[in-house]
C-alpha cells in the first residue's frame, strides 16, 4: 500500500511538474534566441537545468523522508536526506563546475551569482512545494473517489444478498409445506412414489442446508440441489414435467452465490409448466466463453 501511494504521488507530481519545467527552458530559449547569445542568458539556462535536478533529487528524498516517517524509522531519514543534499551539490558541481566550463567552455559568471542564486532557490523552492502539493492533492482526492466507489459496490453486493436470502425465506416454507404435504398423500395411495418422493426430499434438504450456511457455491453443488429439487417436482406432476439440464464439466468448479437459480427454476414451473394441462419441459443451460464463466445463459421453461 505504501509503494503504491509514492509511486502514485510522484507519477502526479511530475505529470505537473516536467511541463512547468519545459516552459521555463523554452521560454529562456526564445529570449536567448530573440536577444542574441550573451553570458547572462547561457548561465541563467544552466542554473535552471541544474537547479530542476536539485529539485527531482530533493522529491525523492521528501517522499523517502514521508515513507521513513510513517514507518517510525527516524535515524534513516536523516540520513537519507543529508545523502540527497550532496547528491544535489554533487550534481551541482560537476553540471556547472566541471562540465560546462570544462568541456562545454562556458564562461563564468560570478557578477550576479549571488542574486541569481538566492531567486532561483526561491522559484525552485515555491515551485516544488506547490506542485507537490497539488499532486499529493489530485491523488488523495483521486484515493477518496475510489474508496468511494468500492463503498458503494460494497452496499449494493450486500443489499443484492440481503435480496436473495428474503427471497430464499419466502420460499422455502412454501416449498417444505407442500412436499411434506404431497408425501403424505402419496403414502396413502402409492407408497412406492411416497418413498421416492421422500428420498428426494431428504437429498434436497441434505444439499440445501449445506449451500444456506454459506454465501458462494460452486455450479456442481447448485446444480445438485437444483436436480434434486426438479425430481421432486417430476414425481409431483408426472409426465407433465421433464427436464434438461446442459451444464460443461470445464465451469462446474466456478462459484456462484448459493441458492441462485432455484427461485428462476420455481418461477419457470409455477408459471410455464403448470398452468398447461400438457405441461412442458424445463432447460437449464450454461457456458463459458474465452476464459471467463459467463453464466446461466437460459433457465426456460418449454411448453
Amino acid at each position: 500500500m505504501v509503494q503504491t501511494d509514492l509511486k502514485a504521488v510522484s507519477k502526479r507530481f511530475f505529470m505537473f511538474y516536467y511541463p512547468v519545467f519545459l516552459i521555463i527552458i523554452l521560454t529562456n530559449m526564445t529570449l536567448m534566441h530573440t536577444i542574441g547569445f550573451n553570458p547572462w542568458g547561457v548561465s541563467l539556462s544552466v542554473k535552471i537545468i541544474y537547479y530542476n535536478i536539485h529539485m527531482i533529487i530533493l522529491f525523492f528524498a521528501f517522499i523517502m523522508v514521508r515513507l521513513f516517517i510513517r514507518l517510525q524509522v527516524t535515524w534513516i531519514w536523516v540520513l537519507y536526506i543529508l545523502f540527497a543534499l550532496l547528491a544535489s551539490e554533487l550534481v551541482n558541481f560537476l553540471l556547472g563546475g566541471v562540465f560546462l566550463q570544462t568541456v562545454m567552455n562556458y564562461p563564468k559568471i560570478d557578477s550576479f551569482n549571488t542574486t541569481i542564486l538566492i531567486f532561483l532557490r526561491s522559484c525552485n523552492a515555491i515551485t516544488f512545494l506547490l506542485l507537490f502539493f497539488i499532486a499529493e492533492k489530485s491523488y488523495l482526492f483521486e484515493k477518496r473517489f475510489q474508496t468511494e466507489q468500492i463503498k458503494w459496490i460494497a452496499n449494493e453486493k450486500k443489499m443484492v444478498e440481503n435480496q436473495l436470502k428474503l427471497l430464499q425465506a419466502q420460499i422455502e416454507p412454501h416449498f417444505l409445506f407442500n412436499t411434506l404435504t404431497a408425501v403424505g398423500t402419496s403414502y396413502e395411495t402409492n407408497i412406492e412414489k411416497g418413498r421416492n418422493m421422500l428420498d428426494n426430499f431428504i437429498r434436497y434438504l441434505r444439499t440445501s442446508l449445506d449451500q444456506t450456511r454459506k454465501d458462494e457455491t460452486t455450479v456442481k453443488h447448485e446444480i445438485e440441489l437444483i436436480t434434486a429439487y426438479l425430481d421432486i417436482f417430476c414425481i409431483r406432476l408426472g409426465k407433465r414435467l421433464r427436464y434438461k439440464i446442459d451444464i460443461p464439466e470445464e465451469i462446474e468448479h466456478l462459484k456462484i452465490p448459493s441458492m441462485l437459480i432455484q427461485p428462476m427454476v420455481e418461477n419457470a414451473i409455477k408459471h410455464g409448466i403448470e398452468p398447461k394441462i400438457d405441461g412442458g419441459e424445463i432447460s437449464i443451460q450454461a457456458e463459458k466463453k474465452k476464459t471467463y464463466f459467463t453464466g446461466l445463459s437460459q433457465i426456460q421453461a418449454r411448453v
